[in-house]
């Protein structure tokens, strides 16, 4: 992914966003958590890319009984923190 987004920035994300949808984040009580687009998310990240504007969907979710896990306690991989 990191690879073709480099490649062709405006394709990638236009094919991306037709076959998975936005980039979900879900703010529930002032936090925000990725709810869709992980991969493509830190595939960003690890092409030093920013993700449009309108391919990131926002969502408050306050007072859902969903289950979630702050970024802080997730354990990354070797080399992409």
């Amino acid at each position: 992914m990191a690879r073709a987004m480099r490649r062709d920035y405006v394709r990638f994300w236009r094919d991306s966003f037709l076959k998975d949808g936005p980039v979900e984040i879900w703010e529930i009580n002032g936090e925000r958590y990725l709810f869709n687009g992980n991969h493509r998310f830190h595939a960003a990240i690890q092409a030093g890319v920013e993700i449009p504007d309108d391919m990131i969907d926002f969502k408050n979710k306050t007072g859902s009984s969903i289950l979630t896990f702050p970024l802080d306690q997730i354990n990354w991989l070797p080399g992409f923190r």
